[in-house]
């Protein structure tokens, strides 16, 4: 099991997130987090990521190299990351890259019109 240091470390509120978080991440409720799971949480959340960040993340969680990362695994390394434990071997990214919608504006010469709907499209 993680080491009993670095839990107590973490607040009550910071254990039931990570708990929490893992559970979403763990779609298909076995025990791990694969890949896959980890790319569609992160789509389902719009999360900018691309897979070479998505496969140094698993690599920095995944000690046993078994290609997926377990509970205790997953607890380690946001343990840490909550504690500022700089031991982890690839870096978290400050914030994450959240996609923003492009929006256009309307050029204030001309007077923008509306747009008509298709009824078919409903």
């Amino acid at each position: 099991m993680t080491s009993d240091s670095i839990i107590v470390k973490l607040k009550p509120d910071q254990l039931k997130d990570i708990v929490s978080s893992f559970m979403e991440f763990d779609q298909n409720k076995n025990g791990y987090i694969s890949y896959k799971e980890m790319k569609e949480c992160l789509n389902r959340a719009h999360v900018a990521h691309d897979d070479a960040e998505i496969s140094a993340v698993m690599s920095s969680m995944d000690n046993d190299r078994d290609g997926n990362v377990s509970f205790e695994e997953y607890l380690k390394f946001t343990s840490r990351a909550l504690i500022g434990d700089t031991q982890i071997s690839q870096p978290i990214p400050a914030q994450p890259k959240i996609s923003q919608p492009k929006v256009s504006q309307p050029k204030k010469s001309q007077p923008s019109k509306p747009t008509q709907k298709k009824l078919d499209s409903f």
